[in-house]
């Protein structure tokens, strides 16, 4: 048994033996056929070549197809390049000539070559994606010499420093590359065979010129054909390649090519200068954008201090990416401290020409408005975004460094890809760059009539995610003048995104708020007209003031109860009623009237017409709308969520018994002109253990008047406890 099994191991030998020569035999002419043993010589377009640049020639029409970013200067050659995969795998030279004798061997070099083919992307053998780099080592300046590529199959490396080209003319032999030379081997590199699998290019191993070092004036190039002279690039090395693309199904495709075209290379224990540096966002951020695309092009960037630390922001720079290649400056920023916290708005042109409200110019600061709700801007003319809202904004603490990942602080737009969340952008050395710039998914582009975009986190590497950014429209005309329409003014310009305090909206009124909810703008009444005037039936009105200079405040949810001193004669108001929509932007009034009236002095969206909005809960007549008694009333604004904070009673009447109790008379009125009465806020009043009986005491002076410019001035000390602001002048007059 033992010797038959060795005669049947022999003869299975033999016969699979002779299937490996019937495969070769058949197979490896078919081969041969394709990858044809005449030499072809191709010429290559013209290109201008700089000191120390590359130049990269391929097969592909276009250099999308090429996998390569627009920054490379890339020519697709004059023929399509022979399959380099098949070239270098059955063995040939590729040799580098030019009819300029001016140069000499080595001035121009074959650098890296891209030859592995993923047979999974592209589907067109016609548009693999193939090239040759070239490198420019003379030092001579910027030239432009014809060159050639000549391809000879199945040849080693010749010894010989010209070729005669086919017009007879004698052609210089610059270098050559041959993976025949000293018997075969593969060209660094390989093909992969799974979806989307890396291919990985071969680069020559050059110690590239520098200028610093003597003896490294010119590069130093090695010999082309040997295998040593060849490395792979590494999958951490790679840039200016377009590393995934978006399909027609709009979906990201990662590319599969590794290298490194229109670059040097880094040696490997170096690698980590190329790789991107996180972006932090931790100091100065892009806070909000508007991109406005109307006429009036009203475009501003919000920048935020985000530290705890004051930032000087001298040589900093915002600067806008709307391609590969085009990084351009939009603001240099000036000699400028910017504190933890503060908020610098960046804008084209001064407030007085604009819709937005006046503030402190970080430039002549002496000059800005001093009173009323004060932010800091900084006048840009070059702010002009572009309309189609597709960019990026970089924002770097360093001057100059256009085109380069350094020195980048924070950044905003230019891939919200839902797909995709970890997409980065050039010019970030090494990362992946879709083909369709600041393609924003769902959500459209920074672009918009009525809206603006709101950050909502600083995590480093975050500013394209579209996860950190929010659009949000009207949030109650903060940062913008008093008479601006509310559809053209989005956004809080100047102020914290969440400058507008107002309740939710779905939350049900009667429950307790939360911290978060909390209103904490100072709301106070600042004015009443109870004085119905000599022809009596005349509008009455009660003012409210926010003292905050940093925050609105809605009044939705607020609750506003009314008393009056019973009449015979008149059917006075006693109620109460909750407010709908009513903001009150920071320093300014409100004017709540008892019915519709013109008002020439005061704005529409700064009136509340009770008569309109809650004449069923007040029983208020057409005819007769007597909301307060001028002999006696008691007015209370409470915020819901927390009285004991945010909450205001005023007047002359006591409503703590059942029958109410005038402790003060009100000023008579006058036979001929109608009289109001004005707050006038002190110095803010702090109590405390050692004040407690003070306060009471100061509870019980509401009567206080003085005379003032012929007219009363209603005074209330006890509500300086609350701490409000400090104002010489009542902020409306009557």
């Amino acid at each position: 048994m033992k010797g038959t099994f060795i005669v049947l191991s022999k003869s299975l030998t033999f016969f699979i033996g002779v299937l490996i020569f019937l495969a070769i035999a058949f197979c490896f002419p078919r081969v041969v056929t394709a990858q044809s043993e005449v030499p072809q010589l191709i010429s290559l377009p013209l290109q201008v070549f700089v000191p120390n640049g590359f130049v990269v020639y391929g097969r592909a029409p276009t250099q999308a197809e090429a996998g390569i970013e627009n920054s490379v200067p890339y020519r697709q050659t004059t023929e399509p390049l022979p399959d380099l995969e098949a070239f270098f795998k059955f063995g040939g030279t590729l040799e580098l000539l030019t009819a300029n004798f001016v140069l000499r061997a080595h001035d121009v070099v074959i650098s890296e070559i891209m030859w592995g083919i993923d047979e999974s992307y592209p589907a067109d053998g016609d548009t693999y994606t193939q090239w040759i780099e070239l490198y420019n080592t003379y030092p001579g300046g910027q030239f432009a010499p014809p060159l050639f590529f000549l391809f000879t199959p199945f040849k080693g490396y010749p010894e010989r420093h010209t070729v005669e080209l086919p017009d007879g003319q004698q052609a210089l032999v610059l270098g050559a590359v041959s993976s025949l030379h000293l018997g075969r081997w593969d060209l660094l590199g390989k093909s992969g065979r799974r979806p989307y699998s890396s291919v990985v290019s071969a680069y020559r191993n050059i110690v590239y010129a520098d200028d610093t070092n003597p003896r490294l004036r010119r590069a130093v190039v090695p010999f082309g054909s040997y295998r040593e002279s060849w490395k792979a690039t590494p999958e951490s090395g790679r840039r200016n390649t377009l590393l995934s693309v978006i399909n027609s199904l709009d979906r990201i495709v990662r590319l599969p090519y590794v290298a490194t075209p229109g670059t040097r290379h880094v040696p490997d224990n170096f690698l980590h200068t190329i790789s991107t540096t996180p972006v932090q966002s931790n100091r100065i951020v892009i806070n909000e954008v508007r991109n406005d695309i109307s006429q009036d092009n009203l475009d501003w960037i919000e920048l935020k201090n985000v530290s705890r630390s004051t930032v000087q922001l001298e040589d900093w720079e915002l600067s806008i990416v709307t391609g590969v290649g085009a990084d351009i400056d939009l603001v240099d920023l000036p000699h400028y401290a910017l504190a933890p916290g503060d908020i610098l708005l960046l804008q084209r042109l001064h407030p007085r020409s604009t819709i937005l409200a006046g503030g402190i110019n970080i430039e002549n600061p002496e000059k800005s408005k001093t009173r009323g709700a004060i932010h800091k801007y900084f006048v840009a003319p070059a702010l002009n975004l572009p309309h189609t809202g597709k960019f990026l904004l970089l924002l770097r603490s360093e001057s100059d460094k256009n085109g380069q990942d350094v020195a980048i602080e924070d950044y905003a737009g230019n891939g919200f890809f839902s797909d995709a969340p970890n997409t980065d952008f050039w010019p970030r050395a090494g990362q992946p760059r879709p083909t369709d710039i600041a393609h924003f998914g769902n959500y459209g582009t920074f672009a918009s009539l009525d809206s603006t975009w709101m950050r909502l986190r600083y995590t480093s590497d975050d500013g394209h995610h579209e996860g950190a950014w929010e659009k949000v429209g009207f949030q109650g005309g903060i940062g913008y003048a008093p008479l601006v329409d509310r559809s053209i003014s989005p956004g809080t310009p100047g102020y914290e995104n969440n400058a507008l305090k107002t309740r939710i909206s779905s939350r049900n009124i009667g429950t307790p708020i939360t911290d978060s909810e909390y209103n904490s703008g100072e709301i106070t009444i600042s004015e009443i007209m109870s004085d119905a005037g000599p022809r009596q039936n005349r509008v009455q009105w009660i003012e409210f003031y926010n003292s905050s200079l940093t925050q609105a405040v809605n009044l939705e949810g607020w609750k506003l109860e009314i008393y009056n001193l019973e009449d015979e004669r008149v059917p006075y108001v006693n109620g109460s009623f909750i407010f709908n929509e009513a903001i009150i932007l920071p320093n300014q009034t409100l004017l709540l009237v008892s019915k519709s009236s013109s008002l020439n002095n005061v704005i529409d969206n700064r009136v509340y017409d009770l008569h309109l909005q809650h004449r069923r809960e007040l029983r208020l007549s057409n005819r007769w709308s007597s909301l307060l008694n001028p002999k006696g009333f008691h007015l209370k604004l409470i915020n819901i969520g927390d009285p004991q904070r945010s909450s205001d009673d005023v007047g002359n009447l006591s409503v703590e018994s059942r029958e109410p109790v005038v402790l003060w008379d009100l000023p008579e009125q006058d036979p001929e002109v109608r009289l109001s009465l004005v707050r006038q806020y002190g110095p803010p009043f702090r109590p405390n253990k050692d004040t407690r009986n003070q306060t009471r005491d100061l509870a019980e002076q509401l009567g206080h008047y003085k005379k003032r410019g012929g007219r009363q001035i209603w005074t209330i000390l006890v509500l300086c406890i609350m701490g409000m602001k400090v104002t010489e002048e009542p902020l409306v007059t009557a």
